[in-house]
């Protein structure tokens, strides 16, 4: 029957069943035409209505052909190619059939219920296009059967073809892990039929409900039950996009046996199988996605092996890594709708995709390798992202890791120099420092494999010239970090440059080794300083700097420093004991270090060397003591006590019959440029610090001046010209005594001359510049600023008197709130001693007349006078320049009944730009003026 015939035969069936309906409502005025769903589920309900009313009158001929009409409509609806509910009509038209054949059998012999019957003409209607249409029912019920027979047959032909797949899928897996490649091709052929074959027996015959039950009619979600416009099997795809996932996988797999020799025809065949997955509509996944991506980027890897730092294999390669990293993406979005599999593959893939996105998905994970001691592997891994990434970090990490893991350094400088005539490395502070590392070390482990004595004249000339580069290299990394915190290493690398240089070359730069090697105590105590801020991970490139700053002081130890000093001996001791902390090594330095300097002065031929080591611990205790006692009279007791505190330590350490503890480093932290020098400066310092406490302030002011102008005398003190006094603050380049040459030269000039004399002014200066200079050298030194932590807190407060009068203001103020206003007045003149221009120290010493005045029997009015007398002086003199000062002298007039004259100052301030709050007390004196003045 065509499809014209089954739609009429519909349209009769709603009509006679409508009929009833129709009569009693007029049509609506534009009917939309129901959809074959809706006629469906309409029907479904009508036949439960109708099956309900049966059940209650079994017997009622009536109800028995409403329901026997509304189960074969049903079955004729149902069984639309458009729903292809063949269950669901094949049921309901067998049922309705049956049903027909008993009541006709029933109204044949019985009469009476003819004529019960045809009373109703819509049911003798119905009854009649029953027995008009049983034969095409008939048909169309035999032919819904057929395909649900169909459909099982179906069904046993996919299950035998999965389980078939299933089982050469898991072969191909053994024999890949029983190494047997030839049996896997061979196996992956037989998947590609199978393969096939699946889509062959799905491509007979689609049906939606294949792999599912038919909806439910009385459902409350319909949303299954459509127009089914295209006829698929997506369970099917599945099973089939996922067996050529896996096929693809074991492709990729093949390829990469060897992953240093991927086959290039085998990632073709890998990429196109998982390409031909993607291209159904549902044969996006997760395998598929990065199996495609994976053989993309080895793809793009074979352009760029030869030559990484090429920019022509890098373009070449570009397409390939953007569908590589595409696909990655792709994946990493399938990693949460595939759970089972993506639990197995997520770590992978986001790692793939981090490396593919950005280098510092490469230096990450190279990081860690290092960190955990395996360099090497941490190179290889650099190596593979430089044929990604075309950057310069990855070719200066690269090459790091390969000096750690003792590779070829000749090939490391061919790749640096390769770099740099391809403009890929610039010239940055870390392509400069690690160009010259490589220099460096290689220059010298040609040195040390064959001994210097055995150089020949020609190679000790290359040497040179290497060491030379080096060190220019070194130069410019010094100037390129400035005052960065990484300018340190560059410091570090710079001082053993020059150091192995004059192994060979003793003549070499005595002036720029000997700064150099002054210089190695600050690098030393900030790279350690940066080292214990830094992370982890990040203290391997500071520990390697700490390793050359300590050999380099041990070289340059033993040439510039006079034959009894032990330096050189605990440098390198204290080298060994950074290396021993790098999670690397390149060779046995690890079995020495402090524990060998140890073993070495317990030795008795030693013991001149342990009294040595002795009597700097007892001089750095008796230093300690004295400067904090020194503090705790200049009044910062905070930092006495911090002196105080290590020097009980150090009693601790160094009492009768102890043994001191031994540790490199800190030995070498505790010497300064010249030991004899240094204790010198330190002495005289402390005995200008205690002559000022004494208030012997033209004796201290000459000691301090006296490494400067040694011929100088106390007479001359009272006329020192500004450029003798400036040479003796540019001299002073030790913190310690620089503090306290401005201190001498602060306190000579408040205490000897008035307040405001030229020559006053000019000594306050170079007081100034000289605790300006002790700022600068703390701040170039954190080992300094640890060694006098006194000199840190009373330089700051040194250059606070100097530069701020409101300090005095701020301290004056609280005093007079304390009532102590004799003590306010007292530091308000010694601020007018350093500032005798500040305006708001004389306003601040007339609020201190007016309290003395308050707190004096009778009123205070002597007071009183004797300020407004100084205010109107400072008026007359031109220094009120301020809304403050004329409120002052508004209050004073005020206090002594002068209203007119307050008047006129309070409109003085006004007129001055006051702020707001002098604003508001100006306009409100004055508004309470004017009112007391009217009658």
């Amino acid at each position: 029957m065509c499809r014209h015939h089954s739609v009429l035969a519909v349209v009769v069936w709603c009509a006679c069943l409508l009929a009833p309906t129709f009569a009693e409502q007029p049509p609506p005025k534009t009917p939309p035409p129901p959809t074959a769903s809706e006629q469906v589920v309409q029907a479904y309900k009508q036949l439960q209505a109708a099956q309900k009313s049966t059940a209650a009158n079994p017997n009622d001929i009536k109800e028995r052909v409403r329901h026997m009409s509304w189960l074969l409509l049903l079955g004729e609806l149902a069984a639309d190619p458009a729903l292809s509910l063949t269950s669901e009509s094949s049921d309901a038209l067998e049922k309705g059939l049956k049903e027909l054949d008993a009541i006709s059998r029933d109204l044949g012999g019985k009469p009476e219920l003819e004529r019960e019957l045809s009373r109703n003409a819509a049911l003798t209607m119905r009854l009649d296009v029953a027995r008009l249409r049983q034969a095409q029912a008939a048909q169309k019920q035999k032919l819904t059967r057929e395909q649900e027979l169909e459909r099982l047959k179906q069904l046993r032909e996919l299950a035998t073809s999965y389980r078939e797949l299933t089982g050469q899928i898991a072969a191909m897996n053994t024999q890949f892990l029983l190494g047997d490649y030839a049996a896997v091709r061979k196996t992956s052929v037989g998947v590609t039929e199978n393969l096939k074959k699946l889509r062959e027996i799905v491509a007979k015959r689609r049906d939606y409900y294949l792999f599912k039950d038919e909806p439910r009619l009385d459902a409350a979600d319909q949303t299954e039950l459509k127009l089914i416009t295209e006829v698929t099997a997506p369970v099917v795809n599945d099973m089939v996009t996922h067996f050529q996932s896996l096929q693809a996988l074991m492709a990729y797999r093949l390829a990469m046996v060897d992953p240093a020799k991927p086959e290039q025809k085998q990632l073709e065949e890998a990429s196109q199988l998982a390409a031909e997955v993607l291209k159904v509509p549902q044969g996006a996944s997760l395998l598929a996605y990065y199996v495609r991506g994976m053989s993309q980027r080895e793809l793009g890897l074979m352009l760029t092996a030869a030559d990484s730092v090429d920019a022509a294999g890098h373009q070449k390669a570009a397409p390939f890594f953007a569908e590589a990293k595409a696909n990655l993406e792709k994946a990493q979005q399938q990693l949460a709708k595939e759970p089972a599999t993506g639990k197995l593959m997520e770590n992978e893939v986001k790692m793939r995709l981090a490396q593919m996105s950005s280098p510092q998905g490469y230096l990450d994970a190279a990081a860690q390798l290092t960190f955990a001691g395996s360099p090497a592997q941490g190179a290889l891994l650099l190596k593979e992202g430089m044929q990604v990434h075309r950057v310069p970090a990855l070719l200066l990490t690269r090459a790091e890791d390969e000096m750690r893991a003792g590779l070829d350094l000749a090939a490391v400088r061919g790749l640096l120099r390769r770099g740099m005539a391809a403009q890929l490395l610039k010239e940055d502070l870390n392509s400069v420092q690690v160009r010259a590392r490589v220099e460096l070390l290689d220059a010298w482990e040609r040195m040390s494999r064959q001994g210097v004595e055995k150089v020949t004249p020609r190679e000790r000339t290359a040497l040179s010239d290497q060491l030379r580069e080096a060190r220019q290299l070194l130069a410019r990394a010094v100037q390129l970090a400035g005052d960065q915190p990484a300018v340190q290493t560059a410091r570090a690398y710079q001082a053993l440059s020059l150091a192995y240089a004059t192994i060979l070359d003793p003549k070499l730069a005595d002036d720029e080794g000997k700064k150099l090697f002054q210089g190695l105590p600050v690098v030393v105590t900030e790279l350690q300083r940066q080292i214990d801020a830094a992370k982890p991970a990040d203290q391997i490139p500071l520990r390697e700097a700490l390793v050359a700053a300590r050999l380099a002081q041990g070289f340059l130890a033993v040439r510039y420093l006079p034959a009894y000093r032990d330096e050189a001996m605990t440098a390198f001791a204290a080298a060994a004991d950074v290396q021993a902390r790098l999670p690397f090594s390149r060779s046995a330095v690890k079995l020495f270090g402090s524990p060998l300097l140890a073993a070495m002065l317990s030795r008795p031929e030693n013991q001149a060397i342990k009294l040595a080591v002795e009597e700097r611990q007892l001089r750095d205790l008796m230093a300690h003591f004295v400067e904090g006692a020194v503090a705790i009279r200049l009044g910062e007791a905070e930092a006495a006590a911090k002196l105080m505190g290590n020097a009980l330590k150090q009693v601790e350490s160094t009492g009768p019959g102890q043994t001191p503890m031994i540790d490199a480093a800190k030995l070498l932290d505790k010497r300064e440029a010249d030991a004899r020098a240094a204790l010198m400066v330190r002495a005289r310092t402390m005995a200008v610090l205690t002559l000022i406490a004494g208030k012997q302030y033209d004796q201290a002011l000459l000691e301090a001046l006296r490494p400067a102008l040694p011929e100088i005398d106390a007479s001359q003190l009272s006329t020192l010209t500004a450029a003798q006094m400036k040479k003796a603050v540019e001299s002073a380049t030790e913190p310690l005594a620089c503090y306290g040459l401005g201190l001498a030269l602060e306190e000579y000039a408040v205490a000897k001359f008035e307040a405001g004399n030229a020559a006053a002014r000019e000594m306050l200066a170079q007081a100034l510049a000289a605790q300006k200079q002790t700022e600068k050298l703390l701040q170039q030194s954190a080992l300094l600023r640890d060694r006098y932590p006194q000199i840190v807190a009373l330089n700051s407060k040194a250059r606070e008197r100097l530069t701020d009068p409101l300090s005095y203001v701020t301290a004056a103020q609280k005093l007079r709130r304390e009532f102590r206003i004799a003590e306010a007045t007292q530091l308000l003149n010694e601020g007018m001693r350093r500032h005798p221009d500040s305006q708001v120290l004389r306003n601040e010493l007339i609020y201190c007349q007016i309290d003395e005045a308050e707190l004096a029997e009778g009123g205070g009015q002597t007071q009183l006078t004797a300020a407004l007398k100084q205010a109107q002086q400072e008026q007359q003199a031109g220094r009120f320049k301020d809304a403050k000062s004329y409120l002052t002298l508004g209050d004073l007039h005020e206090r002594l009944g002068h209203q007119a004259e307050a008047v006129d100052a309070y409109k003085k301030a006004l007129q001055a730009a006051p702020n707001e709050a002098d604003r508001i007390k100006a306009e409100s004196r004055l508004a309470v003026l004017t009112a007391l003045s009217q009658p």
